[in-house]
């Protein structure tokens, strides 16, 4: 049973720097951790911090990121550009003028 504890902490461990190491290099992210146990984390990164953990579910996540873009007044990431748009535009039904601005550099 020693040895059961010791390996559960060890991989939750090495997990949680792996997290860590994978938080700081994202831009833009929504994680979903599954864990040994079989209990998940939903959570929201952004420029590479976590600043919301513990959401119900991917859809309330994605929400929360859109929410958390406009109240911050983020660009989308270049790289993800067209996707974000698809999600404003089709899924969530936003207009481009009526909640997220691309903001022009300085």
């Amino acid at each position: 049973k020693d040895k059961a504890n010791q390996q559960n902490f060890i991989s939750k461990t090495a997990d949680e720097a792996f997290i860590q190491k994978s938080n700081e290099t994202t831009t833009v992210g929504i994680y979903v951790l599954k864990f040994h146990d079989g209990s998940q984390d939903i959570e929201i990164v952004l420029e590479g911090q976590n600043v919301l953990q513990g959401l119900d579910n991917f859809a309330l996540a994605t929400a929360m990121l859109f929410g958390l873009m406009y109240a911050l007044s983020l660009n989308y990431p270049p790289e993800m550009k067209y996707t974000f748009e698809v999600l404003q535009k089709e899924v969530m039904e936003l207009e481009g003028c009526t909640l997220i601005k691309e903001r022009s550099s300085s």
